[in-house]
């Protein structure tokens, strides 16, 4: 076993990645690519994020090393475009002017993302933008220390604005084909992507066995899952499972996991493979109704079912609060890019001119008031009830006298069992009501 995968072990991390032993292997041999006039400072950029020092957010997480690739491969990337451009070698002495003018050819498609297989547009403009802000801040507060004031170049950078990329996204409908499709293995691990909404793979492949549990709710048994804050992105979270918490429980049973024992162990690699074959083999000709990049080649991968898990929660009309936290998001502006790629559009109605307190307020006041006419409602029920009661009473009492006879009263009269003046006053009574019908 590899000393990469005995640390894995002993930490109960999984770098599905291997982000760890490429920063080790490949990180000085990325630096050195750059040009000498940037590279000691760039250098020194990573060491302090590594460590945690001069940065805004420092969360020491072994993630942090796929962090810290990215980092140096995007601003490799930004100072070749930026050397071809303006001719610029240090990265130190930019100008406003020499970032905005490559991030803004990067973003209408003047400059291209060169490729194996050719020139392509970027998509992700704003991630590069975000990693140059990043490294930028840090600069100025490296050189504040040294009582050195830099500008601000990034003010006019839009780190929002990018191509929004496209994805194969799935129905809960179409996933439920798939999941009758695949295997064993697989149904379990589509289930729970898709219900879960959980990053692929990185916090999907450092789920363990000790991560479930089961939960009572009116009477119900559930299932949760643990998303642990040390192999999450962003931050831990408990969700409980409504798709496919039964198939979980079985494959746990089934499966005789130990506590630490990690839910699924196939590699990305082979488990995007899979998916790639199972969509094919389900929709067949049928594939060009999916949304994609290329109708005539989609694919579907492990993250995409995160995609289709946001889209699914969305639809069902969940508030932002609970969207953001189910899936791991820190703002809002995700939810919007969904909705958008749903095609959802703001409907203002008189109830959205409600604000929020005259709304809570209006909602006690209709609770209150539905109470009132439910308790109402019972009063008039129970009078009701008692009324019918006391009219069978009447209507058995009339019966009973309709079928005593004159004789048998005349009977009872001469046996002394009635009072004579009450007999006299029935008898005469009876008489009477006789004529009549007669």
């Amino acid at each position: 076993m590899g000393k990469d995968k005995v640390s894995q072990r002993l930490t109960g991390y999984i770098d599905p990645h291997n982000s760890k032993k490429s920063y080790k292997n490949n990180n000085e041999k990325q630096i050195k690519l750059i040009h000498p006039n940037s590279q000691e400072i760039i250098r020194k950029c990573i060491l302090d994020i590594k460590s945690g020092r001069n940065v805004q957010r420092a969360r020491g997480i072994p993630r942090d090393y796929q962090h810290l690739n990215t980092i140096v491969s995007r601003l490799k990337t930004l100072m070749e475009h930026i050397y071809d451009d303006c001719g610029k070698t240090d990265i130190t002495k930019l100008t406003a002017k020499d970032i905005e003018n490559v991030c803004y050819k990067m973003q209408i498609g003047e400059i291209k993302w060169k490729t194996s297989k050719g020139e392509r547009v970027y998509k992700s403009t704003r991630d590069y933008i975000k990693i140059f802000k990043d490294f930028w801040h840090w600069y100025m507060r490296d050189q504040r220390e040294q009582n050195k004031e830099i500008p601000d170049i990034t003010l006019n950078l839009a780190n929002d604005t990018q191509t929004e990329s496209e994805f194969v996204y799935t129905t809960l409908e179409d996933t439920t084909k798939l999941i009758d499709n695949a295997k064993p293995y697989y149904k379990t691990q589509i289930a729970f992507q898709f219900d879960t909404g959980i990053r692929s793979p990185s916090e999907l492949m450092n789920i363990r066995k000790k991560d479930i549990s089961y939960i009572s709710k009116n009477g119900q048994e559930f299932v949760q899952v643990n998303i642990r804050d040390e192999t999450s992105k962003t931050f831990g979270r408990k969700i409980t499972l409504t798709i496919s918490g039964k198939l979980i429980k079985h494959f746990i049973e089934s499966q005789e996991l130990g506590a630490n024992d990690p839910l699924f162990t196939v590699t990305p690699y082979r488990a995007n493979e899979y998916l790639k074959r199972l969509f094919k083999s389900t929709f067949g000709e049928k594939l060009k109704g999916f949304k994609g990049i290329k109708p005539e080649n989609k694919e579907l991968t492990m993250y995409d079912l995160r995609h289709s898990s946001c889209c699914y929660w969305i639809n069902k009309g969940k508030s932002d609060t609970w969207l953001k936290y189910r899936f791991g998001w820190r703002k809002s502006d995700m939810i919007v890019y969904y909705s958008k790629y749903l095609g959802m559009e703001d409907d203002i109605n008189e109830d959205d001119l409600i604000t929020t307190i005259d709304k809570h307020q209006l909602e006690k006041n209709l609770d209150s008031q539905n109470k009132e006419i439910i308790n109402l409602q019972e009063d008039v029920v129970s009078r009701d009830r008692r009324l019918q009661i006391l009219e069978a009473k009447i209507d058995k009492m009339q019966e009973w006298m309709d079928k005593l006879s004159i004789d048998t009263i005349d009977s009872a009269r001469k046996k002394g069992k009635i009072e004579h003046s009450k007999l006299s006053n029935i008898i005469a009574g009876q008489r009477e009501k006789k004529s009549v019908e007669q």
